[in-house]
């Protein structure tokens, strides 16, 4: 079927169309569990080829399949980032690394899209929410950061406080 990429790619997507419940339960089983793991390795080549055919033969539809993946939340993101980057889809890109915490590079994807594309106000418009909306999502992630190692320095603090009391009452006890 290599020799026929859109036969293969109608397949894939009709495959996927009417198996993707149990494709996603093969997948969490494996996630989950570690179970079924030749299945979700043929479910995991289908996806991987189904993608790859996509940004081939369909290339405006890659960003609505990776929103689509990205909601089913079985299709490791990791795995569409790369097959994103090998085929320079752009956008794809930037959602996946936003996905997965990769914020400084989701940012450069998005800088990369103004400089390849024309600058209609709905272009400028989308990536400043984007832009936006990741900055959000650092500025969180930062505030988490802060805040947990404030809460791991306070536990020192009374840990160490307790171990000083602990000691002060250990050596009263003893003089007496």
């Amino acid at each position: 079927m290599k020799e026929h990429p859109r036969e293969q790619f109608l397949y894939t997507n009709k495959l996927l169309e009417l198996s993707i419940d149990r494709a996603k339960n093969t997948m969490m089983e494996y996630t989950q569990n570690r179970t079924s793991v030749k299945q979700a390795a043929d479910w995991l080549k289908i996806l991987n080829i189904n993608l790859e055919l996509t940004c081939q033969l369909e290339p405006n539809s890659v960003v609505d399949k990776i929103k689509s993946n990205l909601k089913q939340n079985f299709y490791p993101a990791d795995e569409c980032l790369k097959i994103c980057t090998k085929y320079e889809r752009t956008e794809a890109c930037a959602i996946l690394c936003k996905n997965v915490g990769r914020y400084q590079e989701a940012v450069q994807h998005y800088i990369n899209m103004v400089n390849q594309s024309v600058n209609t106000p709905k272009t400028i418009l989308k990536l400043k929410k984007e832009l936006y909306d990741l900055d959000r999502h650092i500025r969180v992630t930062l505030l988490k950061q802060k805040k947990l190692l404030a809460d791991k320095e306070m536990e020192r603090e009374r840990q160490l406080h307790q171990n000083l009391h602990s000691t002060a009452s250990d050596l009263d006890v003893g003089r007496f």
